[in-house]
């Protein structure tokens, strides 16, 4: 998708994964919340942080939750096996 493809593209060229944009919101929640599996799953293998909150104390495990996206749900749950 290319969403995935810009992830690649800007870790490619340095962009840390953990990154946060005005509200401290990261990538990885960013992509928990807008049920983008794939690019859960890279950015997970690309060292993003799971457990960081943003401003709003939200987490991307929770964000996946609250949106009901199961998949992202198990693979946050597990990300070892990312």
């Amino acid at each position: 998708s290319g969403t995935l493809e810009a992830v690649e593209i800007l870790l490619a060229a340095g962009v840390i994964p953990n990154i946060t944009s005005q509200k401290q919101v990261t990538p990885l929640q960013a992509a928990a919340y807008g049920g983008h599996h794939q690019v859960v799953e890279y950015l997970l293998c690309a060292g993003a942080g799971s457990g960081i909150r943003s401003r709003y104390d939200s987490g991307a495990l929770r964000l996946a939750q609250s949106n009901g996206h199961h998949s992202i749900v198990q693979l946050l749950s597990n990300p070892l096996s990312a």
